[in-house]
């Protein structure tokens, strides 16, 4: 489960945010280390480490 708080004239940021959570959670590795950790700095950093790596092998 997530939640987004986002600022009232935030546009469309929260749209970008929930498509990389939304990319990563199609890999199971992905999904297995959200579940072992404990803060949001964690998952923020696996969400992240997966959406650079996925992007950089884009053609």
């Amino acid at each position: 489960m997530f939640l987004l708080l986002i600022p009232k004239h935030a546009g469309s940021d929260h749209l970008k945010t929930l498509s990389k959570i939304a990319h990563a959670l199609r890999y199971p590795d992905v999904i297995e280390k959200l579940c072992r950790t404990h803060d949001a700095n964690t998952a923020l950093y696996y969400i992240d480490l997966y959406y650079i790596d996925s992007t950089s092998h884009a053609v």
